[in-house]
């Protein structure tokens, strides 16, 4: 594809590009402590790319243009690194499971098969089953979470109609199994609901709750 425009005997200029693709926050605060810190640990882990950031929620990216704050949809974002000559680029979901907007996302990308020279999708933090328990084994030595008689935890995430949502009480099996009896995994729009989650809690005797 490069090859017309090319000396006899040169080589492409090798552009490379991490887009890092999140379902966004319209709360800079807190944009910058989740978004903005994992983009950070990416920069620092790739020094080598260039690191670019993509929303899928169109609610959220409506919001921050009406702020005047402009983030790039997905094909927007292709659209740029493709015009700017980037030939390698590498697309991280910050998703925890492969949904809706994991789908809309690959199929924004699917747009762009064949516009660079190397295109990867890279997967969502829970999706093979291994990553149920090597996520509960990170949370534990991290400090995130415990185990306690006294503290609990509330893990909430979004919740979706897609069927992936049972990733949410399988993840609470997987700390269940793993002795996390007072940690709890919820969702704001799926099942298990908060309310579910209270009535959990009412059976014990916690004098703290994380959420």
């Amino acid at each position: 594809a490069y090859a017309s425009s090319l000396a006899d005997g040169e080589m492409p200029a090798v552009k490379k590009a991490i887009l890092m693709v999140s379902f966004g926050t319209s709360y800079a605060d807190t944009r910058e402590h989740t978004i903005g810190a994992v983009e950070r640990a990416v920069q620092a882990a790739f020094p080598e790319m260039d690191v670019f950031r993509a929303f899928t929620s169109g609610m959220i990216i409506r919001k921050m243009r009406r702020q005047g704050n402009a983030v790039d949809t997905v094909r927007e974002a292709l659209e740029k690194l493709k015009q700017q000559g980037y030939t390698h680029v590498y697309l991280q979901p910050t998703h925890v499971i492969p949904g809706e907007e994991y789908d809309r996302l690959c199929a924004d990308a699917a747009a762009y098969t064949g516009a660079f020279a190397v295109m990867r999708i890279g997967k969502p933090l829970l999706t093979e089953t291994a990553d149920y328990p090597a996520l509960v084994q990170a949370m534990e030595q991290d400090g995130v979470i415990r185990k306690s008689a006294e503290k609990a935890y509330l893990l909430m995430g979004h919740g979706t109609p897609h069927i992936i949502n049972q990733a949410y009480p399988a993840f609470d099996y997987w700390l269940k199994r793993s002795g996390f009896d007072n940690v709890f995994v919820g969702t704001v729009e799926g099942y298990p609901t908060l309310e579910t989650l209270l009535e959990l809690l009412k059976e014990h005797h916690y004098r703290e709750v994380v959420l």
